[in-house]
């Protein structure tokens, strides 16, 4: 069953594109690092493309100052369509999931290991080591970011966050990890690196109409379903058809733009107006739990102004009516 406001949906086409904004990858699947057609603020306003499937902000990061996509993997696409998109401050969203993450890396003084497009082996002069590529691009706290050398946990003095070289992305080394045939009292075959990332911060675009609360208030009518009679004596006669209340909810939204004009009717068109029960989602009106709805009568759309064809120059008030449905 769908849910408002979660699948009002946001489209990412609906934002301008930048002239000279897109470039096709072909053949992907030896390489994480993609350069972008010109260099952006966010990861948000890249909109990536694999086959015709839209990628998950998540799977990848900006690198080399804003100017490369990097791939935690490589996308073994055929074809990867990458465009930088026109994203106005007001639809840039920071979002944080407050979810433990522990991820490792391991390297050893026999074999090369690759993250973020780097290879990496214990050598006696090497100093810097990427963090595990789960967190590469994060800013994960120092004291959260452990350092194993041959099974011995490393203090924190040995080692330095955020690396010169690597930046967020991994540490130095105040002295390269001794390995066999070099100075030090003992060889160091392997080096383990455990971060652990209790909230991931980042910036996203306006995805669906959670980013847009009525901001011109609500209203919610409570009735009991009651029957009743009246004699033409004047005598009346009530009778309690449910001991649950039906609930009405009315949300009006003013000054938005097309963008979310266009999400919310798209949702109400979906579900054919009044035909389709769907699950409201009692957050978006500061309350707590979930209740099935229907909406109840038209949607309400007028335009307040325009200065141009775009959906981000045409500001709307738009107003809907939710009712409870028990069936």
């Amino acid at each position: 069953m769908a849910i408002y406001p979660d699948d009002a949906t946001i489209s990412a086409t609906a934002f301008a594109t930048i002239t000279g904004g897109q470039t096709t990858f072909s053949n992907t699947a030896a390489r994480v690092d993609f350069n972008l057609p010109i260099t952006v603020s966010y990861p948000a306003e890249v909109f990536i493309t694999i086959d015709g499937i839209v990628q998950d902000i998540s799977s990848y990061y900006l690198s080399n100052n804003n100017a490369t996509v990097s791939f935690f993997y490589p996308p073994d696409a055929d074809t990867m369509v990458v465009r930088c998109i026109d994203l106005p401050a007001k639809y840039r969203k920071i979002r944080s999931a407050p979810t433990l993450i522990v991820s490792h890396v391991n390297y050893s003084n026999t074999s090369f290991t690759t993250v973020g497009g780097n290879s990496y082996v214990l050598n006696g002069v090497r100093t810097s080591f990427s963090l595990p590529q789960a967190v590469l691009g994060s800013a994960p706290k120092a004291n959260a970011i452990f350092v194993i050398l041959s099974g011995i946990m490393q203090n924190q003095e040995a080692y330095t966050y955020p690396s010169t070289t690597l930046g967020l992305n991994g540490i130095d080394f105040v002295t390269a990890p001794a390995v066999a045939g070099t100075s030090g009292n003992f060889a160091n075959t392997t080096l383990e690196i455990r971060a652990f990332t209790t909230e991931s911060t980042y910036t996203t675009r306006f995805t669906d109409m959670r980013d847009r609360k009525p901001n011109n208030g609500f209203m919610i009518q409570d009735q009991f379903n009651v029957s009743k009679y009246s004699s033409q004596a004047g005598y009346e006669k009530r009778r309690l058809m449910s001991r649950r209340p039906k609930r009405n909810f009315q949300l009006t939204y003013t000054n938005v733009t097309g963008i979310e004009k266009e999400a919310i009717q798209n949702f109400y068109r979906a579900r054919n107006g009044e035909f389709e029960t769907f699950t409201f989602d009692l957050t978006h009106i500061n309350d707590t739990g979930t209740v099935r709805t229907r909406f109840n009568g038209p949607l309400e759309i007028q335009q307040v102004i325009s200065s141009g064809t775009a959906l981000t120059q045409n500001y709307y008030n738009v107003r809907l009516s939710f009712q409870e449905d028990f069936n």
